[in-house]
């Protein structure tokens, strides 16, 4: 093989390359950031899917992303695109709840 056969073949390798790394660092999170309103609009408490809690333990970092940082306003809008805000509002205040005064609140409701 001549050194200008090499260079060729080479070249397209390292652009593969880079594109599998922006794949890999930019996209593949940004897409797991925005699937959080569709994940709780479909397997959310007011969805017909029943909750079995996985997809919140999926999405806890996106969770604390929505709290601690500045994504929070973003966040916040995207969700409410999604029509789910009052949904992620009442699971937070539930788990609160939880953390604050171990036990879930409809145990503590009596009537």
């Amino acid at each position: 093989m001549t050194q200008d056969c090499q260079r060729r073949t080479r070249k397209p390798l390292l652009v593969n390359l880079a594109w599998a790394a922006a794949l890999g660092l930019i996209v593949l999170p940004l897409l797991y950031v925005l699937s959080y309103a569709p994940a709780v609009r479909w397997c959310g408490p007011t969805s017909i899917v029943p909750d079995d809690g996985r997809y919140h333990a999926f999405y806890v970092p996106v969770d604390w992303l929505a709290r601690n940082t500045p994504l929070a306003r973003p966040l916040t809008w995207w969700n409410e695109v999604w029509g789910v805000e009052d949904a992620i509002s009442r699971e937070r205040y539930r788990q609160l709840y939880e953390e604050l005064f171990g036990g879930n609140q409809d145990d503590d409701i009596t009537l």
